[in-house]
């Protein structure tokens, strides 16, 4: 069964940020997960090989769990 974006954006947040995924709420603002800009950069290079995609320029740090996923949704769309 395919993985949503939602759930493959989740689990890879914690993971890269080592906290269990249930503790993840799909509306919390990126930055109060990732704290650090070192780790949102490192972050969006995650979802970008995750993905294959180059959301770089798409996401920015003020937006939820749920947009980015939507904003993936989107990119993967283009893409296809």
């Amino acid at each position: 069964m395919e993985q949503t974006v939602e759930r493959r954006v989740v689990d890879l947040i914690a993971r890269t940020q080592e906290i269990p995924p249930e503790t993840i709420d799909l509306d919390q603002s990126i930055d109060q997960v990732v704290p650090s800009s070192l780790g949102l950069v490192n972050l969006f290079f995650d979802l970008e090989d995750e993905f294959d995609l180059d959301i770089r320029n798409d996401i920015n740090k003020e937006k939820t769990i749920r947009e980015i996923a939507l904003d993936i949704k989107q990119l993967m769309n283009k893409k296809n």
